[in-house]
This record gives C-alpha cells, sequence and structure tokens, in this order.
C-alpha cells in the first residue's frame, strides 16, 4: 500500500499553525517594535529580488517546524486540560448512563503541581468555561442513543477483543486504553469510515493546535495591556487585541472539544456495526 508523505495533518495540524504563529509574531513585532523583528524585516526587504524563492521555502519550513512543537506543547497542555476537566469523550459521551463517573487517577504532589501549572496557562480557557458553565459545546449523549450503542459495543469488545466491558468498574464508562482498540479495528477494517476519521483527527489537531497560538498571544496581549494600563497608551487598541485574544482561543478550544467528541463517536458508531464473522 502505497502512503503519501504528507497528509492533511501535516497542513492542518501543523503547516497552518505554524504560519499562524509566523504571521502573528511579525504583526506583534512591529506593533511592539521588537528589533528583532523589524532588523528580519530590513533584511528581507534588502534581499527580496535575489533571495525571494529561498526566503519562502525557509519561512513554510520554518512554520512545518514550528508546527510540530506547537502540538507537542497543545497535547500536553490544551488536551490535558480537556481530559482533566471533561474526562476523556469516551467516557462524557455516555454520562446518561454512567451517572457522571469520572475516572478517578491517582494524585500526588507531582501531579498536583503538573495541573496547577496548566490551568494557570489556560487560565483564560478555565475562567470562560466556569462562566458559561460548559454550555457551548456538546458532550453527553441522550439516554436514548447511548443505551443502544453502549450495548453493540458491548457485544463487539467482547467478540473481537474478549473483553467484557460489563466487568469494569463502571458498567458504562470505557476508560483506560480500550478506546484504541475499537479506533485500530475500526480504521483497519472499515475503509468506508476511514476519510472521516482521519478528517476529525485533522480537524481536532487543527482546532488545538490553533488554540494555544491564539492563548499565546492573549497572554502577550494582557501583559501589554496591563503596562500600557499603567502608561495609558494605546489603551484601546490593547483591550481590543486581547479581547480577541481571548474570544479566538475559547473559540478554538470549543471547536477542538467538538471534533474530538466527534471522532470518539465516529470511532464507535463504526465499531459497533463492523461485522465480526
Amino acid at each position: 500500500m502505497n502512503q503519501n508523505p504528507f497528509s492533511i495533518y501535516d497542513f492542518l495540524g501543523y503547516l497552518i499553525p505554524g504560519g499562524l504563529f509566523l504571521y502573528l509574531l511579525y504583526f506583534c513585532g512591529i506593533t511592539l517594535d521588537w528589533d528583532v523583528i523589524i532588523q528580519l524585516k530590513k533584511t528581507a526587504i534588502a534581499q527580496e529580488s535575489s533571495l525571494s524563492l529561498l526566503g519562502y521555502s525557509s519561512i513554510v519550513i520554518l512554520a512545518y517546524i514550528i508546527g510540530h512543537a506547537i502540538a507537542i506543547c497543545s497535547a500536553f497542555l490544551v488536551e490535558k486540560y480537556m481530559n482533566d476537566t471533561l474526562q476523556y469523550p469516551s467516557i462524557y459521551l455516555f454520562w446518561e448512563l454512567n451517572n457522571d463517573f469520572k475516572d478517578e487517577v491517582k494524585k500526588d504532589c507531582g501531579r498536583t503541581i503538573k495541573y496547577l501549572i496548566i490551568k494557570t496557562i489556560l487560565l483564560p480557557v478555565f475562567i470562560l468555561d466556569r462562566i458559561t458553565f460548559y454550555k457551548l459545546y456538546s458532550r453527553e449523549l441522550t439516554k436514548e442513543l447511548a443505551s443502544p450503542l453502549w450495548s453493540m459495543l458491548e457485544k463487539s469488545y467482547k467478540k473481537i477483543f474478549s473483553v467484557d466491558l460489563s466487568q469494569l468498574k463502571n458498567g458504562y464508562a470505557l476508560q483506560g486504553d480500550l478506546f484504541r482498540l475499537a479506533y485500530h479495528y475500526s480504521y483497519e477494517h472499515s475503509s468506508n469510515h476511514q476519510p472521516k476519521i482521519q478528517n476529525y483527527v485533522a480537524l481536532y489537531g487543527f482546532c488545538r493546535n490553533v488554540c494555544l497560538v491564539f492563548l499565546l498571544f492573549f497572554w502577550v496581549a494582557f501583559v501589554r495591556l496591563v503596562i500600557n494600563t499603567l502608561t495609558d497608551e494605546m489603551f484601546r487598541f490593547n483591550i481590543l487585541s486581547t479581547l480577541s485574544m481571548l474570544l479566538m482561543t475559547y473559540v478554538f478550544y470549543c471547536g477542538f472539544v467538538k471534533f474530538y467528541r466527534r471522532f470518539t463517536l465516529e470511532v464507535f458508531m463504526a465499531f459497533s456495526v463492523l461485522k465480526t464473522d
């Protein structure tokens, strides 16, 4: 089977977030008179005619590399924040059946400090989540859909992997790594569902990574707002830029939750209807 070296995730998950980061960095540098950005701009203008192709290629490569770094950081920050506050979609999709069960993990000092740092960095998302009562994105399935879907999943897990879901510590919560089994089996055995699964992975990765980019520049704008509040310089512009970054951060966080949920549901739907004979 021939594999394309580049997938849709390379563009949505790495190249575009990396390019967005460079664009916002350039915009901030010009607006805030950062010496490094100003010097780079002058150098680029001076060499535009002779090194244009090399310059554009370098920007694309740099955006791609930065995109990978953003993806790694967003997986550690944004995704872990979501899993800590909402749990994995494989758990909260069935909250109507499992009475808001949460997969308890062993708490220690290291974990407490780690999530304190994560929630501090994602403080804008945390505050907006509390203000909106987590109502701006869908979570659990209705009982009418959750009940038959769980029954079909039980049959598939038991027949394919000899896993009895009724023996879990909660009868209606797919905690642990059991979701990985359904994902890989569905992806390998259902060509009809592969494109949708790939698209959802690319979309939730795109939203997660872009969310982190806007979050980083929210903190830049917020710090600048605090400084300018004391000096009365560009106050209105700083308020506008801070609110814009805040809004875009939360919009893409909600998008991440939405597409991560849809990805999980698509895998479950595919796994539950696959023939196991």
